[in-house]
């Protein structure tokens, strides 16, 4: 955290959130998949 505004944080929030999006989803097809595979 710096003290001076910085112009691309709010960008990085979004990848951040975007990033976490993505890797719940994969996550989510990962352990569907390995379900399915040990039925």
């Amino acid at each position: 955290m710096t003290l001076f505004r910085d112009p691309h944080s709010e960008d990085d929030a979004q990848d951040r959130s975007r990033f976490f999006a993505y890797a719940m989803i994969g996550l989510g097809v990962a352990v569907l998949v390995s379900g399915m595979i040990a039925q």
